[in-house]
């Protein structure tokens, strides 16, 4: 009979006791919730070490999965993660670590590294980056840490790390689906994503400040995210102000109320100068939405000339192009049929088995 059993450590709270995903969670805590359950799903069980705003606890959200939740405070997570994780090597027989993150995560993992093998997940905010580094101390440790695991994976190829294996992420295609809507006069375009300056929003409307001058006032914006950077979101604000766009901020939407919001959109934008995977990118494809995107992280090899158009990062020119050129009925129902078949591809479950592969290669022997 199939066993594992597996040491999880997140610094991202993952779930509510009801075994949900927090309904403000990052897409990294989201993309690791669902590679829990399905793991779970598989026969494996899991032990995961996180964080909770309001006390410690221990609760089980599904069979096979017990989340040990440490109260933030002025502890580190480091110290507090540790001596919970020393507790449960103790008493349970783990065949492998999995530290999602190389800061904090990774240094907990490495001190008990002699009596549990351990794999390193990268997912973009803690990759080093060889163009842009204003941490080098924190990037020395983070590749110190790197070295001493047995695996390091990323949902992209990170040419300037020791990354051995890429696993994407993946999307829930039943609870992202399309539906059936008539295209308005308008072209509802859609971004998904906090508001930060990497994201290039800035970007997307110079683009639609200038196909507003050349074709008319045909096209709206909705920006779904919370606010990451509030000087950015100002600088936004004056920019649709300043060109009279027809832009909306939602700002931050539960993961469980995005579908429809998807479903009823036209285009999906996704102008950012940096990504590693962009879960929204996935998740518009599953809603059958043609993407527009910057050639940046992993989703660009999602995007195909059938499903969608990339661009130059900071190119408002390029975009407003893509935009005028997928901005037709025909083009859009066609580009959309095919990211969903593209998107039925990435399933969590396959994601989820290819984790669970690496556990059994690096699982040490047991006597």
């Amino acid at each position: 009979m199939f066993f594992m059993r597996v040491l999880v450590l997140s610094q991202e709270h993952l779930f509510t006791s009801g075994g949900e995903p927090p309904s403000r969670a990052s897409s990294i805590a989201t993309s690791t919730f669902y590679i829990l359950r399905e793991m779970a799903s598989m026969g494996v069980f899991v032990d995961l070490i996180t964080t909770s705003s309001d006390r410690d606890s221990l609760y089980v959200p599904f069979p096979r999965v017990t989340v040990y939740n440490l109260k933030r405070t002025t502890t580190p997570y480091i110290l507090r993660a540790n001596r919970k994780a020393k507790r449960l090597i103790n008493i349970s027989d783990y065949d492998a670590c999995h530290c999602f993150f190389g800061i904090p995560s990774g240094i907990v993992a490495y001190l008990n590294r002699l009596r549990v093998p351990y794999i390193t997940s990268l997912h973009g905010y803690d990759v080093p980056r060889p163009d842009e580094d204003p941490f080098p101390f924190i990037t020395a440790i983070t590749r110190f840490l790197l070295k001493g695991a047995s695996t390091v994976i990323s949902p992209i190829t990170q040419p300037n790390l020791p990354v051995t294996d890429v696993i994407p992420n993946g999307v829930d295609t039943q609870a992202f689906f399309p539906r059936p809507h008539s295209l308005l006069r308008r072209i509802h375009l859609l971004t998904v994503g906090k508001i930060l300056e990497r994201k290039g929003l800035a970007y997307l409307l110079v683009a639609m400040k200038e196909l507003k001058d050349e074709i008319g006032d045909g096209f709206e914006l909705s920006v779904v995210g919370g606010v990451g950077e509030k000087q950015t979101e100002w600088k936004l604000k004056r920019i649709v102000e300043q060109f009279g766009l027809r832009v909306k901020f939602l700002g931050h939407v539960p993961h469980s109320l995005l579908q429809p919001i998807y479903a009823s959109s036209d285009i999906f934008v996704l102008p950012s100068l940096s990504e590693s995977f962009s879960n929204a990118t996935i998740e518009a494809m599953a809603c059958g939405l043609p993407i527009i995107t910057t050639n940046t992280g992993a989703v660009a090899q999602c995007i195909t000339p059938e499903n969608g158009i990339i661009v130059p990062i900071k190119d408002s020119k390029s975009l407003a192009n893509a935009i005028y050129t997928v901005a037709d009925e025909d083009t859009i129902r066609r580009m959309g049929k095919e990211s969903r078949k593209i998107a039925e591809t990435f399933s969590w479950k396959n994601t989820a088995r290819k984790y669970i592969d690496l556990y059994a290669q690096i699982s040490a022997p047991t006597t």
